[in-house]
């Protein structure tokens, strides 16, 4: 009953969050690597999402599981996780730039972070370069910093939450 609720609210809002299936892949790899663009300044980001379907298909077989937003029949969205033992890793959070700031990442993270929960994580961990200035938004999910590093030139942030 919760997940048909959730899916409703979900719909109510325009969009909906679903598993990715091997149809989707190809638009998947387009939006990360649109999603992550940025500009090739000395010393800023490049864009390091060369995500390819092959991939898409081996990291589900390993056991990765690939959530999607659609809006009208297009993915807008996409976050990634795996569960190893009692702990679920979450990557690659893409949100095509049009649609940012609507809550889209939010609803997936939070889909990502229940689903880890209900499958027996007891917590959940996540990397972030610290440049890209997204640890306060993982900080209002109840994520902590446990370590920094760096990483190339820049500072790479590893993030974790207790989910019991």
């Amino acid at each position: 009953m919760a997940e048909l609720n959730e899916k409703l609210s979900s719909v109510e809002h325009g969009f909906d969050i679903q598993l990715a299936e091997p149809k989707d892949f190809r638009a998947i790899c387009e939006l990360v690597s649109r999603a992550y663009q940025t500009p090739m300044i000395p010393g800023g980001f490049s864009n390091r999402a060369d995500d390819t379907e092959e991939m898409l298909a081996r990291e589900i077989a390993e056991g990765t599981k690939i959530f999607i937003v659609k809006k009208d029949g297009l993915i807008i969205g996409t976050q990634r996780y795996r569960l190893e033992n009692d702990c679920c890793h979450l990557t690659r959070l893409a949100v095509a730039p049009e649609f940012r700031n609507q809550g889209i990442g939010r609803k997936l993270v939070e889909k990502v972070l229940i689903e880890g929960k209900n499958r027996g994580a007891k917590t959940a961990k996540l990397e972030v370069l610290e440049e890209r200035g997204l640890v306060p938004y993982y900080e209002s999910f109840g994520f902590q910093t446990t370590e920094t590093k760096p990483h190339h030139k820049h500072t790479l942030v590893l993030m974790e939450k207790k989910l019991v």
